[in-house]
């Protein structure tokens, strides 16, 4: 990982949280995925870091204004994951949405750190 000098220890935990779960998403994208990874909170690493505390701090739900990825495209992954399979087209086009959303939390948390240096 680059190494971010601006950012605190905690800053560069979610960031690895964040790198962590576009991982994952460009693991269910592909289709080559681990074995029993799937789409719920214990898959994720943001949702393992924040979501005991509500998703305060979370850098999706920071960036929706919302907690529990609502505002985010988890939705129609979890939708299409339930009515498609996590092999369809439906899914994977989900679950690029979902990869493209996190890129850009990624860069709105790493200029909102950076800015409040």
């Amino acid at each position: 990982m680059k190494t971010y000098a601006f950012l605190n220890k905690d800053e560069k935990d979610t960031l690895r949280a964040i790198d962590d779960s576009i991982e994952h998403w460009k693991r269910l994208a592909s289709g080559k995925t681990k074995p029993g990874e799937g789409i719920l909170a214990k898959d994720c690493a943001l949702c393992q870091k924040f979501i005991a505390n509500e998703c305060a701090g979370c850098p999706v739900s920071n960036y929706t204004g919302q907690s529990d990825c609502c505002g985010s495209p988890h939705r129609d992954c979890h939708d299409d994951w339930c009515y498609h399979g996590k092999t369809s087209k439906q899914f994977r086009a989900s679950s690029e949405t979902m990869l493209e959303f996190l890129t850009e939390v990624r860069n709105d948390f790493l200029a909102i750190a950076k800015e409040k240096k």
